[in-house]
């Protein structure tokens, strides 16, 4: 994988969750059954959920607060994901989008539409960590979102250019 490379792939989930969170303004949803999860591929690797031990989240921040501002978030993580081909081990898949605005979620209920990616996105980074002897890391901007609409589930996506880290061993 180098700089410059598309990144590919879909997520879905369960829309029908609950919130697990009591904040009235953070909502957070666990996916644990299939086919909740994430498949992203870039040339010949694919990094996806493990379908038989899911753990798939989804957090909406509805007017986060910090020192000096206030906006929405929206994040999504992988955290029992599959071996690559070459054997190397995936720690997490994170996608995670900060709005410069408190005005894109009307509430922190799980969304059904695509996230928004026009002018009002702070930050955007997709993130690939691989675990122990594996090392690496993956970071990319979403340039695409649509949505892909199934019975009582949802399905997102196309990824941009990918920026690769080797981590340092310490």
């Amino acid at each position: 994988i180098h700089v410059g490379d598309t990144i590919t792939g879909t997520y879905t989930y369960d829309s029908t969750l609950l919130d697990t969170n009591p904040s009235d303004i953070v909502g957070y949803y666990e996916n644990t059954t299939s086919p909740a999860g994430i498949r992203l591929e870039c040339g010949d690797f694919v990094f996806r959920t493990d379908s038989s031990n899911v753990r798939f989240t989804i957090e909406v921040n509805n007017g986060t607060s910090g020192v000096g501002y206030q906006s929405d978030s929206y994040g999504i993580g992988s955290y029992n994901n599959l071996p690559l081909f070459n054997g190397s081990l995936l720690n997490v898949i994170t996608w995670n989008i900060g709005y410069s605005s408190r005005d894109i979620f009307s509430s922190d209920a799980l969304p059904l539409i695509a996230p928004y990616l026009g002018s009002m996105v702070s930050s955007n980074l997709l993130r690939i960590d691989g675990l122990r002897d594996s090392n690496f890391r993956i970071e990319a901007n979403v340039i695409s979102a649509k949505l892909i609409p199934e019975p009582a589930m949802i399905a997102l996506f196309g990824f941009g250019a990918a920026l690769v880290r080797k981590k340092s061993s310490q």
